[in-house]
């Protein structure tokens, strides 16, 4: 039977567990006939060689179960529409990790009772009816022992975002061509998620990418930023307000790419053939949405080019999250798995 960590292990531990357990676990793939067997299921059959990337699936899907584990005490104080919508995307990314490491001969645990509650939330006493009368539900409690709903919020949205920070990202390097585009939108989807509810990550650096992954990249951004050229100088308001900043950080990427890309990269095209747009909001982002369509499956798909190198991992990341934060703005459909269909 294969030894498996707590599925609600410390997320700084599981990472670097994984990073030292990569070796470990993908050397056994490659080991010859003569090596020990491979694990055991809990009926004594054995499953072969250890897959690929067990260890890195072991961590991701650790993640994610922190994750569902800290949404827990946020949705039993409120029924906002957005909690349900990551619950559902976190229960659609367990499953399938669930049944890749089931099919690998992991035996996973199932959380016990007691891990129901964030570790930095406690049971507190029902409310008395004086208590609720007293003040509103994210008002009451602001002790250690019971923190504000903010607080949970803005604590889950940084633990999101670090799933795409330089360690975690580095952390991917060593998972091969077959594992790696599912675990770059997993982590993609988290950091789009952490910048919904207003803590963008800290994106690691994209210096060292390949040239010519560097002018892919580019060329799947560059109709999305002329698109949103259109559409913020013919918009008004907070509209407007919130296609330039999409077009900042969009730009800011590009301007980036374009400097790994170097020589690789031609001149950026006058203009892009775009549908014409309504002169309405909903027309706007219409066309937003068409000109962005293929961009994160695009992305996704320079993931076997690189492979093993950690700034083109993060360039990809970054690029996939981008798009994915800036479609679900224009009010596209939330995925669990952005850039390709379920695994």
């Amino acid at each position: 039977m294969m030894t498996v960590m707590s599925p609600y292990a410390s997320r700084r531990f599981v990472l670097t567990a994984a990073a030292l357990a990569g070796s470990g676990f993908l050397a056994a793939c490659n080991s010859s006939p003569t090596s020990d067997a491979g694990p055991t299921r809990t009926d004594g059959e054995p499953v072969g060689p250890v897959a690929p990337d067990l260890a890195l699936l072991l961590a991701t899907w650790e993640r994610v179960g922190v994750h569902q584990q800290s949404l827990q005490p946020i949705m039993s104080r409120t029924d906002s529409s957005q909690y349900a919508a990551l619950s559902e995307l976190l229960l659609e990314q367990d499953e399938v990790l669930t049944g890749l490491l089931n099919a690998a001969g992991a035996d996973l645990p199932q959380p016990t009772p007691a891990a129901t509650e964030s570790p930095a939330v406690t049971a507190s006493p029902s409310a008395t009816s004086d208590d609720a009368s007293s003040t509103s539900d994210d008002a009451a409690a602001t002790t250690s022992s019971h923190p504000s709903l903010e607080s949970l919020r803005t604590a889950l949205a940084q633990d999101l975002s670090e799933d795409v920070d330089a360690d975690s990202t580095a952390a991917l390097a060593d998972s091969t061509e077959l594992n790696l585009p599912l675990l770059i939108s997993i982590n993609a989807q988290h950091a789009a998620s952490a910048v919904r509810w207003g803590q963008p990550p800290s994106w690691p650096s994209i210096a060292g990418t390949n040239p010519a992954t560097a002018a892919e990249l580019a060329r799947i951004l560059r109709p999305l930023i002329y698109a949103l050229e259109v559409v913020t100088a013919t918009s008004s308001g907070d509209e407007r307000v919130d296609y330039q900043e999409a077009l900042d950080e969009l730009s800011d990427l590009t301007d980036e790419l374009v400097i790994e890309a170097g020589s690789e990269l031609e001149p950026a095209e006058l203009g892009y053939g775009l549908p014409e747009a309504e002169a309405s909001q909903n027309g706007r982002r219409s066309l937003l949405l068409s000109a962005s369509e293929s961009a994160a499956a695009q992305t996704l798909s320079l993931s076997a080019e690189v492979t093993g190198e950690v700034a083109g991992i993060a360039a990809l990341t970054q690029n996939l999250s981008l798009v994915t934060s800036c479609r679900t703005a224009w009010g596209a459909t939330r995925l669990a798995f952005p850039g390709m269909t379920r695994p």
